[in-house]
């Protein structure tokens, strides 16, 4: 796997050299982090003798530091690193520290990043003289381009016949998901109703033969993807192969107002979560200065899984949470 996995690598940097990318390496611990209420993360502190405690996190991503370089060399750049997730169900496609692959192309939008990672995967099958069809699960995937392209408008009707305008409203919204017996509770937010409703009724059921962009995700869902024109979409992606999330784009957003809002409604609701942290404001200021851009997060040890037909992500790693587990050391 040692040997797998430095190929792999090797390859993925070849593809992002070969079109003019800068390779960056940036801190995995910081003093502060971007607010988003649905990433739970891991706090330490840098002890020093005769002075406070600095409290530091864990990176759930490179995002904050990455944006920054962007705003001052304004180039293309990607980064492979490690990146950690707190509170999140140990399985066969989760770890809490996992590797990551993210780049950002200037003067681009989610678009060119669907093209981008189309290359990047039909580069690796050819480069890593990989199978025709990769079997995974009961799965037999095709990487072949094209990769399917679906909107979360065009997949609601599709599975359950209804339009991601009828959901808009919460009372509709509610009513579907007590119609396919999801559990609901009178505190649910319209986020988390669809949440419910996508990864219950849509998500099993999406195709699976051959890799899909899942775009144009709702914009009542709080990110940092431009909002798209007419306002109920997010200029937004995610990539599924084999049934699994393997990455996530935005066309960035670059309008203060609602990277603001974004910031104000993400601290509010970080109050609630397990662990809060101190919150990367400076951001605001680079980003006043951010350059039309799109970026793109994928899952190295995913992606390494499916490839190479591993069905279970502590395979590919050195040492994973699963392994400690067992071994009585957590």
């Amino acid at each position: 796997m040692f040997k797998t996995r430095a190929t792999f690598n090797h390859a993925v940097r070849s593809f992002f050299d070969s079109k003019d990318y800068m390779e960056v390496e940036t801190p995995l611990l910081s003093p502060f982090l971007i607010p988003e209420a649905a990433i739970e993360v891991f706090k330490t502190d840098y002890l020093k003798q005769g002075t406070a405690a600095l409290p530091l996190y864990l990176i759930p991503s490179p995002e904050l530091w990455m944006k920054r370089i962007i705003t001052n060399n304004r180039r293309n750049i990607y980064q492979i690193c490690k990146c950690f997730r707190n509170s999140e169900q140990l399985s066969q496609v989760h770890n809490p520290e996992f590797s990551m692959l993210e780049w950002y192309t200037v003067h681009a939008d989610y678009i060119d990043s669907m093209k981008h990672a189309e290359e990047l995967i039909t580069y690796l099958h050819k480069c890593l003289k990989l199978k025709p069809l990769v079997s995974f699960g009961n799965e037999q995937i095709s990487l072949e381009p094209p990769f399917l392209r679906i909107s979360m408008d065009e997949i609601f009707n599709r599975v359950l016949g209804i339009t991601l305008d009828d959901l808009d409203d919460y009372n509709n919204l509610r009513q579907s998901c007590l119609k396919h017996d999801l559990m609901v509770s009178s505190d649910d937010s319209w986020e988390q109703l669809f949440h419910k409703l996508f990864l219950s009724c849509i998500e099993p059921h999406l195709p699976q033969n051959k890799p899909l962009f899942l775009y144009d995700y709702p914009d009542r869902i709080p990110t940092l993807a431009k909002q798209k024109q007419g306002g109920l979409y997010a200029e937004r992606w995610e990539l599924y192969i084999g049934g699994i999330e393997i990455a996530n784009c935005y066309t960035e957003e670059t309008d203060q107002e609602k990277i603001l809002k974004f910031y104000k409604g993400e601290v509010q609701r970080k109050q609630q979560s397990l662990v809060n942290h101190d919150i990367d404001w400076g951001l605001l200021d680079f980003l006043s200065h951010f350059p039309p851009c799109s970026g793109v997060a994928l899952g190295m040890d995913r992606l390494l899984m499916i490839v190479y037909e591993i069905s279970h992500i502590k395979e590919v790693m050195f040492s994973s949470f699963h392994e400690m587990i067992r071994s009585g050391k957590l």
